[in-house]
């Protein structure tokens, strides 16, 4: 029996993948670290407490994520993923619209931290069990390369802004703009975690 690799989970993983790299690149990395530096008057401190936030809340749910993954399947946790998403999607949005930031932003980037730890665990471990064997190394070079790849549009948005800025500084008013953007992205992310299938994975045809 041959079994095609290019199935629901796999192909799913990675347009997540390919869109959760594109997000990250253009809204998580400088520019919102530049928000956050403008808006806390230049307090750098300010700014890695919430960024710390993001990666101290995968770490701290990890393990209660990996247990709903075995317990209730790994589909189910990565819908839990895509609510922590969607409500951290919908707390930045509404704190860098009416610039409320710092409070709110340092509590939506503990669920941005679930909500990646979902995309890097149960995602991709249903992305593996979805793939014949023989098949996955192949396969995760295209996970990676697909991340990498269009990661590079953030950086090149940024390079667009600062070429047509005509003040050659960012403004609160253009970093706004690119989380807006960042944000659209992210809430297709969240919106495909739950089209995950756990029936869809190979089981013992891998």
């Amino acid at each position: 029996l041959v079994v095609s690799p290019w199935n629901h989970n796999v192909v799913l993983t990675l347009i997540v993948v390919g869109l959760t790299g594109c997000a990250d690149s253009m809204w998580a990395g400088t520019t919102l670290a530049s928000y956050l530096y403008i808006e806390t008057n230049d307090s750098n401190s300010k700014v890695g407490y919430v960024e710390a936030a993001s990666g101290l809340a995968t770490l701290l749910t990890a393990l209660p994520v990996g247990y709903i993954a075995d317990k209730f399947g790994k589909a189910k946790a990565c819908a839990i993923g895509g609510v922590s998403l969607a409500v951290a999607n919908g707390v930045t949005t509404w704190a860098v619209a009416t610039e409320k930031s710092y409070y709110y932003l340092l509590a939506a980037m503990c669920m941005w931290g679930v909500g990646s730890g979902v995309v890097s665990g149960p995602v991709q471990a249903l992305y593996a069990d979805s793939i014949p064997v023989g098949e996955r190394s192949k396969f995760y070079v295209y996970l990676f390369a697909t991340y990498l790849l269009v990661g590079t549009i953030g950086p090149a948005l940024s390079i667009f802004i600062f070429e047509f800025d005509k003040y050659g500084d960012w403004t609160l008013a253009e970093l706004r703009l690119v989380i807006y953007a960042g944000m659209v992205l992210e809430l297709i992310i969240s919106v495909l975690l739950f089209f995950f299938d756990d029936s869809k994975a190979l089981g013992k045809e891998a």
